[in-house]
């Protein structure tokens, strides 16, 4: 490009001339020229046309200056001047130099000598690679941040104009006077943006905050950011030509090269036909920003139009199916499988997806792997350039002038710039000549001012009479002119024709909104300014409220009306949100609509916005080009102050309580609300708070502080009738004056008070209805109510409930009630457990989304077997404790620690709930008074209820429905035979070394370890996985986190570090539920224990221990499990037969003994299961061994005890009844019955057995006992070996038994001393929650015992256990088979005295149910704070008591009243609330009442008379059979004497 010392610039040039023209002129040296002429270039700046001429020779500009500083065109006087500045050199960073050139101006003295301090020196193909901002290093290259803070930014209007207009229009000197570098200049015709960089910082800020007329062309001017720099070096978008024409492609690219000697590599081209990327050498490519500019011209009659390239991190996605899973796409595209990373966007276009990456190395990593495929898919993935879209230029901010609406050939047509509503300046400096020099005034209507200002009347006048200056003078509609004066007639006349040759058209059709937006003159210029752009010669003016149109025939005045219509489009716009209205008629809704009618600057905008509120209507009157824009807003506007409602539910005790003595406070918050446009409602029970979300958040806030800062107290009074006293009048005035007394309120404890107060409008979350459990029972204890509740416990209505959870607190892993409350109660629960820190055993949380409670008491509870003792006792009491507390009044608890998640028997929990709250009513603690006990077994409430009789034996329990009792057992398979532990343990599979073990497989010290988990590899789901998460740490998890994502599938495996455990590695193995079928799940279960095995080998490993996988929660069939291991391993090492795996440990649960057995079983094969026939105990060859370690029963052999007792004889005792016989011992009764132990109903029954615990090697009852209960109960007595060798007492459950639990006793221990026999299975009994017991006669299975010993034994040791204390267990059965046995046992142990006689059964009364009567009464204290409280109680306890009279009757005649008329005495008591007391044996009756016992007295006394009569003929009848005459015969045997 030429330098600048080479040109020169003319301004004030005609308008029609050329570039021929002035190349003539200024070419010619003879006349007014310099010399040859490299480059014209023509523009035209206002009304002004300049030109820059660039001479082939410096020296030309000088010859020409020598002349003077004009040159005369055409009788024309026009100035010349040397172009100022001199060479300087590209400083932006979107052309290609070295780095001095690249942000160095050569005039910049001060940005020259900062580089030269920084010592800059790179290559060009470093500059390339760095040419975005964010690679640059700041800290060492801050000369680019000066080149960004140097350059300015700059909006256009029109694209067309050429790049000396704006060099002409930066340089001149009322514009600015800073220096600037032309090469700078970049015009991004797509965005209508052009950068300028200047010398310095300052003289950016200066031009920008330059006032731009609309001759510079400039609609904006701000400071470019690093982002505008960020583009590609070699890459160029031109629009306007179509490309897609193959025959036109060639010629376009000769052109190319033509104008920038430049080859294009490429050409990215999309849809859009007239828009393409061309792609040019890097190497070659010196400066993109000339590129633009040089391509920038017309092309066959078509203007071409240029952008630079941004740098992109989008790709387009192609290949795929109609609805494509969206999700699955993005989630491939964030997977490091594709080579990509995290995804900022991800929009779908016709089976195309477009998908913008957050970081340009996961753009450039998924461009760099050549295949994708997704779910057999091929993708095809391509770099997105959204300037390639067909609506690109469309929804530019040029698209007013660049949209195209027809065909590609159409030209690109200038648009026009005006100086509107301003008189049209002439230089004074001009050095025209004038014919005339006198001056004159045209006087017009306002119209035609109008017209003249509009048209281009004057423009064509002044080309016609050069000498002639005129302007246009609004103010005061005139025309001043100055020149010939034998023009000025001639000339107004002229201007009267022009202006009459306009037609008129008055718009009449308008509606009022839109004749009154027309009244707007920026509007009106706005429509002129359209006219003038179409080249149409029409002006419109509003004259006297009415618009009317001015034209020049033949334009078709309907295409005018619909050019105006679109400038005042109506529209009435419904908004869909009623909570919109508050908002619009708020304030700060009113500023709103009014900032639609204002620019950014405050300049007023053609809008007229109207709001309806009584249909939520926005009436909007505007250009249709800014009805998009206008909607955007006002939808942002309303998403961002969105209106909410919000609901503060309060008790109805809290709601009188502010209406009474807040009505200050509330009166405040009420007007603060209305000053913000905030509704605020009250309603019985709560508080509506509908407005801005804010506002309403704020209001709320000070809602819910006035809410919360009200005091509330539970508390009871008991008094008999108390709540039907305080509905009277008289109780009500006393209740009344207390109030006033204190400020307070006091209500029955009926209305709650709800936390759950912030609630969203709306309907509420469907959740399926619990049914309330139905009370089976109630006892009162001392002031404390205990209910045994049948049913859910979520449907309990208390104040809280308690749930038993572990260690981790996940409620959806630990057991039914937890998975229950989360699912009922909502996430929110979980929540605020985990966030809860509490130190102690109980957590308090919200009930959530569960109506029935308000707070959840989540209590720690160990498992029982892994030494849970008492944790069930300790449990219930922390939640007791607790509520005690935080005075809560009723408290739901579930059978804590039963069913399988905590393993507790039944027994024990029923023994230690009922201690628990034993302890805690005899503490005298307050609250809870209400105690619920629920469950859903009949079994289990028949458990709680007898042992809450046992332990409170003074207190009736009313049982209110009959529970159903445990069923009798049914027919059981036959049993299994299991060899004994230990028997089987080892067996090799060719070089491989099989060892079966009991234990716990996170402690095994071995190389590796398998364990099982879920598909997500969660370690806190399932047994094993929480074991290995608690004691390998969390580098475990975070291990399998960053190796495996996405999880595992069911049948594979996934492998980590050891961690802190004792081994080296872990294997992860995913299987699936068992459902039945033996088929393809044994399959992949074999297949995934092989793939195991090889991984093991491969690591490689010689030993590995694994659990039986799938046998726990999966249900999986341990003989199908070790069926399917036997087959795997056996199956590998035929495969493997060198392989380094050379040891395998299966090992087994210490509880899972069936598992156990089934390995053992397996392993050692039909022979050896087949090697032990078990005996028929009845067999004759029976040996020794078996005969004396066997009970009596179901024994009728000859032999043994029976033999025994024949030889003794027959002794029978005519005065024992053959169906039992009682014997007490202190508390303790032993009761002696015959039968079959295993049909018995009771807790617990005893049997005696081998230390070995084999039931088929032991006695005739352990025979039996396998029969009924199978193989489970033999792999509960193999688990308790260990348990039996140490206290000779060993327990297991009772599957298919009438009773609950075994106590095994050891024949070997116990054989020479029953007596501590017996001793020690009641204790361990008692100790497990028993309260019944049956035994055999232990030890009469022996070969020929001593019977006297044996029942001497047995007697002392129940005797010796009746001498204990604080005895729970005190039903005793002794029960005998043998009729022989019986007989001999009864008339041994029988003592005189000893069988109790039975009473006889009173004939049966007719009792009445007794009316309802309260005993107590739930209040609510709502006052200001906690400080007249307790005075408050006190005062209202002490008034009631005072009212409550009482009357004591003692008569002896009381004591010979019925039960039936003391029933009916106390019937007619409560029936006139009136409570009473009855002692018969003292003859005491004692009334108390807050009403009049009147009728009660007269009651008692007639009774009294009834009995009194009554007793006497009793006597009288009695007297004459009050003595029986006996005789004695035939020994000791009495007879009575036949009646005469």
């Amino acid at each position: 490009m030429a330098g600048q010392e080479n040109c020169i610039k003319v301004t004030d040039l005609p308008e029609d001339i050329t570039e021929d023209d002035i190349r003539i002129i200024f070419q010619n040296r003879r006349r007014q020229g310099g010399g040859p002429i490299q480059k014209i270039t023509l523009d035209t700046i206002g009304t002004k046309r300049c030109a820059l001429i660039y001479f082939k020779e410096p020296e030309a500009v000088d010859i020409i200056l020598a002349r003077g500083d004009t040159v005369t065109i055409d009788d024309y006087s026009v100035p010349v001047s040397r172009h100022k500045g001199d060479k300087r050199q590209s400083k932006t960073a979107h052309s290609k130099n070295t780095a001095s050139d690249k942000f160095v101006s050569a005039t910049s003295e001060r940005l020259q000598r900062e580089v030269k301090k920084a010592k800059i020196n790179k290559p060009s193909e470093q500059i390339r690679e760095k040419s975005t901002p964010s690679n640059f290093d700041f800290e060492e290259d801050g000369q680019f941040e000066l080149v960004v803070k140097s350059t300015i930014k700059a909006t256009v209007r029109d694209v067309c104009k050429s790049k000396v207009f704006y060099i002409l229009y930066l340089e001149d000197p009322k514009v600015s006077k800073d220096k600037f570098d032309e090469s700078s200049l970049l015009l991004d015709c797509l965005n209508k943006v052009l950068y300028v960089t200047f010398d310095d910082e300052d003289g950016a800020i200066r031009a920008c905050q330059q006032k731009h007329g609309r001759d510079s062309n400039f609609v904006k001017v701000e400071m470019a950011s690093k982002e505008d720099f960020d583009t590609y070096p070699n890459k160029v978008l031109v629009h306007g030509f179509d490309l897609k024409d193959q025959s036109k492609r060639k010629t376009f690219l000769d052109f190319v090269y033509r104008q920038t000697r430049l080859k294009v590599q490429d050409i990215i081209q999309w849809r859009e036909p007239w828009s393409a990327i061309l792609v040019f050498d890097e190497d070659e490519c010196e400066n993109i920003v000339e590129i633009c500019w040089k391509l920038r011209t017309e092309f066959q009659g078509i203007k071409i139009l240029t952008a630079p390239v941004f740098k992109t991190k989008t790709v387009s996605v192609s290949g795929l199916p109609p609805k494509f899973d969206k999700c699955l796409l993005q989630r491939y595209l964030s997977n490091r499988r594709s080579g990509g990373g995290p995804v900022d966007s991800l929009n779908m276009q016709n089976n195309v997806a477009i998908v913008t990456f957050k970081e340009e190395e996961h753009f450039f990593g998924v461009l760099e792997k050549k295949n994708h495929c997704l779910e057999s898919y091929e993708l095809k993935i391509e770099p997105y350039y959204d300037c390639l879209s067909t609506s690109a230029f469309k929804r530019s901010p040029s698209s007013k002038t660049l949209a195209r609406d027809s065909t590609p050939e159409e030209k690109m047509e200038d648009a026009t710039s005006f100086k509107e509503n301003e008189p049209e300046e002439q230089s004074e400096d001009d050095d025209a000549e004038y014919i005339g020099d006198e001056e004159f005034s045209l006087a017009f209507e306002r119209k035609d001012i109008i017209l003249l200002q509009r048209t281009d009347i004057l423009k064509q006048f002044r080309r016609k009479y050069p000498t002639v200056k005129m302007t246009v003078k609004a103010e005061d509609s005139s025309v001043n002119g100055r020149g010939d004066s034998s023009l000025h007639k001639v000339m107004a006349e002229l201007l009267q024709m022009s202006i009459h040759k306009f037609k008129s058209e008055k718009l009449s059709q308008l509606s009022k909104p839109q004749l009154e937006l027309l009244k707007e003159e920026s509007l009106q210029d706005e429509i002129n300014k359209k006219f003038q752009e179409d080249k149409k010669q029409v002006v419109l003016v509003v004259e006297d409220n009415t618009p009317v149109i001015y034209y020049i025939a033949p334009t078709s005045i309907e295409n005018l009306i619909s050019i105006v219509n679109k400038f005042i489009y109506e529209e009435t716009r419904k908004l869909p949100d009623p909570n919109s209205k508050l908002l619009l008629l708020s304030k700060q809704g009113q500023e709103f609509l009014g900032s639609l009618s204002k620019a950014s600057d405050g300049s007023p905008l053609p809008v007229l916005i109207k709001y309806n509120e009584h249909d939520n209507s926005l009436l909007t009157v505007a250009p249709q080009l800014m009805r998009a824009e206008l909607h955007h807003r006002i939808d942002e506007f309303l998403k961002e102050n969105v209106m909410d409602v919000k609901n503060i539910t309060l008790s109805e005790g809290k709601v009188q309580f502010i209406n009474r003595y807040k009505k200050t406070v509330m009166g405040s918050l009420k007007e603060d609300a209305k000053n913000v446009g905030v509704m605020v409602k009250e309603s019985q029970t709560s508080f509506e708070v509908r407005g801005k979300r804010d506002e309403v958040a704020t209001l709320v806030k000070r809602l819910i502080s006035i809410r919360d800062a009200i005091f509330i107290e539970e508390f009871s009074l008991k008094f008999f009738g108390i709540k039907e006293y305080m509905s009277e009048r008289e109780g009500k005035s006393i209740k009344e004056d207390i109030e006033k007394k204190f400020s307070c309120c006091i209500f029955l404890n009926s209305d709650g008070d709800s936390r759950k107060s912030l609630s969203r409008q709306g309907p509420p979350v469907a959740m399926k209805p619990i049914a309330e459990p139905q009370t089976v029972a109630t006892a009162d204890l001392l002031g404390y109510t205990l209910h045994f509740m049948q049913g859910d416990l979520l449907g309990l209505k208390a104040k809280a409930i308690a749930n038993p959870i572990d260690e981790t607190k996940q409620l959806k892993n630990i057991g039914n009630l937890s998975r229950n409350i989360l699912s009922q109660g909502g996430a929110q629960i979980q929540t605020d457990l985990l966030k809860a820190v509490d130190s102690e055993l109980v957590t308090v949380t919200g009930s959530g989304n569960l109506q029935t409670c308000q707070h959840i008491l989540h209590v720690v509870l160990q498992n029982f077997n892994f030494g849970g003792g008492n944790s069930v006792k300790t449990a219930v009491a922390a939640v007791l404790d607790c509520a005690s507390r935080r005075r809560i009044s009723s408290v739901g608890f579930p059978c804590l620690g039963s069913g399988k998640s905590f393993g507790y028997p039944n027994l024990t929990v029923c023994m230690q709930t009922m201690s628990a709250i034993k302890e805690h009513i005899e503490s005298g603690i307050v609250s809870p008074v209400d105690i619920y006990l629920c469950d859903k077994s009949d079994e289990m409430l028949s458990s709680l209820i007898d042992r809450c009789e046992q332990t409170f034996p003074e207190f009736h329990i009313n049982r209110l429905i009959e529970l159903k009792s445990k069923p009798q057992p049914g027919p059981t398979p036959k049993p299994r035979r299991y060899l004994n532990p230990g028997s089987t343990q080892q067996k090799d599979f060719g070089h491989l070394r099989i060892k079966l073990h009991q234990g716990e497989i996170t402690k095994w010290k071995i190389q590796t370890i398998v364990i099982s988990v879920d598909k997500s590899l969660d370690l806190r789901k399932g047994t094993l996985a929480k074991l290995v998460s608690r004691h390998g740490g969390d580098t475990v998890q975070q291990e399998l986190k960053d190796n495996y994502s996405d999880g595992i599938q069911t049948g594979k495996f996934a492998q980590s570090s050891g961690g802190n455990l004792k081994c080296e590695h872990i294997f992860y193995a995913c299987i699936g539920h068992w459902k039945g079928d033996n088929g393809p799940q044994a399959k992949q279960m074999q297949s995934l224990i092989e793939e195991i095995l090889a991984g093991a080998n491969s690591i490689p490993v010689t030993s590995i221990a694994l659990p039986a996988l799938g046998t726990g929660n999966l249900k999986y069939p341990s003989d199908v499990v070790a069926n399917v291991f036997c087959d795997a391993i056996s199956n590998f090492a035929r495969s493997n037969p060198s392989s380094t795996l050379k040891n395998i440990d299966i090992v087994i649960y210490p509880q899972d003994t069936e598992v156990y057995h089934a390995f053992q079983a397996e392993l050692a094969g039909d022979a050896a299961r087949r090697s032990r026939k078990p005996k028929n105990f009845f067999d004759d060859d029976e040996d020794d061994e078996d005969i004396d370690n066997r009970d009596d029963s179901n024994d009728t052999s000859s032999g043994g005890a029976f033999g025994f007792i024949k030889s003794v004889g027959k002794m029978v005792s005519s005065f024992m009844k053959k169906d039992g016989n009682k014997i007490s011992y202190g508390p303790v009764t032993l009761t002696i019955t015959k039968g079959d132990i295993t049909q018995e109903k009771s807790d617990a029954i005893v049997c005696s057995i081998k230390n070995s615990m084999d039931l088929s090697a032991s006695g005739a009852v352990c025979k039996d006992l396998l029969k009924k209960c199978g193989a489970s109960l033999q792999a509960e007595c193999n688990n308790q070996q260990m348990a039996m060798q140490q206290t000779g007492v060993a327990m297991t459950s009772a599957s298919g038994l009438p009773c609950q639990n075994i106590y095994f006793v050891s024949m070997e221990k116990f054989s020479t001393s029953w007596d501590r026999g017996v001793l020690q299975v009641l204790q361990e009994a008692a100790n497990g929650g028993a309260t019944s017991i049956a035994l055999p006669l232990l030890g009469s299975g022996a070969k020929n015992p001593n019977m006297d010993k044996i029942k001497k034994k047995f007697l002392a040791g129940v005797e010796k256990y009746g001498q204990s204390q604080n005895i729970s267990l005190k039903d005793v059965r002794l029960v005998i088979f043998s009729q022989e046995m019986f007989d001999f046992f009864v008339a041994k142990a029988a003592r005189p005295g000893s069988a109790s006689k039975q009473d006889e059964n009173p004939p049966k009364e007719t009792l009445k149910p007794k009316p309802k009567v309260s005993d107590k009464v739930d209040l609510k204290l709502y006052a200001n704070d906690d400080s007249h409280a307790d005075k408050i109680k006190q005062d209202l306890i002490q008034t009631y008591k005072s009212k409550l009279a009482s009357h004591k009757m003692d008569e002896k005649r009381i004591k010979q009243l019925s039960s039936q008329q003391i029933h009916d005495l106390e019937h007619v008591a409560w029936e006139n609330r009136v409570q009473i007391t009855v002692r018969q044996e003292e003859g005491v009756v004692v009334l108390r009442s807050f009403f009049p016992f009147t009728k009660v007295i007269t009651m008692l006394t007639s009774l009294m008379l009834e009995a009194v009569e009554s007793h006497h003929k009793a006597l009288h009848q009695a007297t004459t059979t009050a003595i029986v005459w006996q005789y004695q015969d035939k020994g000791d045997k009495w007879t009575n004497f036949e009646p005469l």
